[in-house]
């Protein structure tokens, strides 16, 4: 007789499981770390190199599928960066090499001081050396190798930030390009899923995502782009394991966002069931990187890029992104983040304190803000000079103020 009630319970259950649950958003930061090591930005550049090293220029390439051929044996390749400048992490994709990897670095590319060394197998695809925080114009790398290979998407990060590199959006997707991935122009990691099995801040801040195992069936990084920007290109470096690329872009105010009671904002995954990805590309082979050009130049303020391994793999990791943008120049270090991205900025730099000239950048000192009167009237009706009281007593400098008259009692 109870039969009859075990169909509707079951559906109640059914019905209470919890559907997809929503992903935070990431913890933002004021500034973040700029790769500096990208032949995007101006005065970047291999001055030499020695030894077993083929295309070093290739070092420096946003072109994800573009490396250096290091064989067996010593060699060496000296980058000179777009100043003297703070660096403090170098890193760099390893196909197959093995052997040690020195970093040493020079105001001049005369006098050398050693700051890093790593130790690295074949297996060990992501080499990552951080250091205390040292000045240099120019960063050599000297490999020792017992096992040549090829190695890509070198990367050099320290204090400059995008804030000090401002680029102005284009339309024409055969000029200039840069990686806005690598922070120029304001680019910031909002989303990722699964959780980084390293701490939030390598993903935040150096592009370097090491999603530790899990069942589920895909590996999801949101960027957002900082505003509208014209795309013409996508790309990653990841684990080399087959692997189907994904690429979805929306434009301002379409990222199926929400926020919270507590102003906390969620995405919602299940919105990917419901939009058609712009680009899929499937790396069969497993080479452990793959892009997509698009057919047409793409206007987008977000991208969402999904990875689908073949298999659950014990872990998967994106050593380095690219999302080409079109830009009227290539970016140079502007110091403080010259307000010259957009007009807004422009805009924003009028009444915040800052002295500007005509272009919008900050003059002066331009990492100390200009200290601003907050009692100063903004018109000139007010806090204009008043009429003496002639019944008021001139002001004395120093005097004590006379005590006042007690006043008699009523009789």
């Amino acid at each position: 007789m109870k039969a009859k009630y075990y169909l509707p319970i079951a559906a109640l259950a059914l019905m209470s499981l919890p559907a997809t649950a929503a992903w935070q958003r990431l913890g933002g930061i004021d500034k973040r770390p700029t790769d500096i090591a990208s032949s995007s930005i101006k005065d970047v550049a291999v001055v030499s190199s020695t030894g077993t090293i083929g295309q070093p220029e290739n070092l420096l390439a946003d072109d994800v599928s573009k490396s250096s051929k290091l064989g067996a044996g010593n060699s060496e390749v000296v980058i000179r960066i777009h100043r003297q400048a703070d660096v403090e992490v170098v890193s760099l994709i390893s196909d197959g090499a093995e052997g040690r990897v020195e970093i040493a670095t020079s105001a001049d590319n005369k006098s050398w001081a050693p700051v890093a060394e790593q130790v690295f197998s074949s297996a060990d695809r992501l080499v990552t050396m951080k250091f205390a925080s040292t000045q240099a114009r120019y960063i050599k790398l000297q490999f020792d190798l017992g096992k040549g290979g090829d190695i890509r998407s070198l990367s050099v990060y320290g204090s400059d930030s995008d804030a000090d590199f401002p680029v102005e959006d284009s339309t024409d997707p055969a000029g200039p390009q840069v990686n806005l991935a690598g922070g120029v122009g304001g680019t910031r990691v909002i989303y990722m899923h699964p959780n980084s099995s390293t701490s939030d801040d390598s993903a935040t801040r150096y592009n370097r995502i090491d999603f530790g195992e899990s069942q589920e069936r895909f590996r999801t990084i949101v960027y957002d782009l900082g505003r509208e920007r014209t795309l013409t290109e996508v790309g990653s470096v990841h684990s080399a394991r087959p692997v189907r690329f994904y690429a979805y872009t929306y434009r301002d105010r379409e990222l199926p966002e929400k926020e919270d009671w507590r102003g906390r904002m969620s995405f919602d995954p299940g919105s990917f069931d419901t939009v058609k990805p712009l680009a899929v590309v499937e790396d069969n082979a497993g080479l452990g990187y793959t892009k997509a050009r698009f057919e047409r130049s793409v206007v987008a303020r977000y991208v969402a890029l999904r990875w689908e391994p073949d298999f659950n793999p014990p872990s998967f990791f994106v050593g380095g992104v690219s999302l080409m943008g079109s830009v009227k120049a290539l970016p140079t270090f502007q110091a403080g983040g010259a307000a010259a991205d957009n007009k807004d900025n422009n805009k924003a730099a009028a009444g915040n304190g800052q002295g500007g000239n005509g272009d919008g950048n900050v003059q002066g000192d331009a990492a100390r803000r200009a200290n601003v009167n907050p009692f100063q009237f903004t018109s000139a009706a007010f806090g204009a000079t008043r009429p003496a009281n002639p019944a008021a007593p001139p002001p004395t400098s120093g005097a004590a103020r006379p005590r006042p008259r007690p006043r008699p009692r009523s009789p």
